[in-house]
């Protein structure tokens, strides 16, 4: 069984959005991708594992779209005119810029991951509930046995 506890516990939460104060330390030192998808090989374990915990699909959404956003303004800068008017790109060279820096196949990916791993996370839930909570990562134990302890603390706090 410890083999199965051990990859139980290692799905990690499932984070559509998140809370995370991006400009606030550690988080303002991932100025680029590599740092937010390998934080081990930029920083210490500490630090590295606390910007695991804190990605989410808009955070892997937000580097396609700061991707696509420069493949942008490289292909507005290729087409300007010189004139001082603003290059205006159709929706045929939207696509073809999706397609063109492969853009297209890194979001899908994004969004299959995302939601590859929703489907895994709601079968072990759905697995814990049938056997009350043996299936579930230690992490979600840990947040269901923790309901109603932070409001217990603070009643304890303000009577004494």
């Amino acid at each position: 069984m410890g083999k199965a506890e051990e990859l139980l516990d290692d799905i990690e939460d499932i984070r559509f959005s998140d809370q995370i104060p991006w400009t606030k330390e550690p988080y303002n030192l991932i100025d680029r991708e590599e740092k937010y998808r390998d934080p081990d090989g930029y920083f210490l374990p500490d630090i590295a594992k606390e910007i695991k915990v804190a990605r989410s699909f808009l955070g892997d959404w937000y580097w396609v779209q700061k991707e696509f956003k420069k493949a942008q303004e490289d292909e507005k800068e290729r087409l300007q005119t010189g004139d001082g008017k603003e290059t205006v790109l159709s929706l045929r060279q939207y696509v073809s810029l999706w397609g063109k820096n492969g853009l297209y196949w890194k979001a899908s990916k994004v969004i299959l991951v995302f939601v590859f791993k929703s489907i895994i996370y709601f079968l072990v839930v759905g697995g814990g509930l049938a056997t009350c909570g043996l299936l579930w990562p230690k992490s979600l134990r840990r947040k269901i046995l923790s309901v109603g302890l932070n409001g217990e603390k603070k009643d304890s706090t303000s009577s004494t």
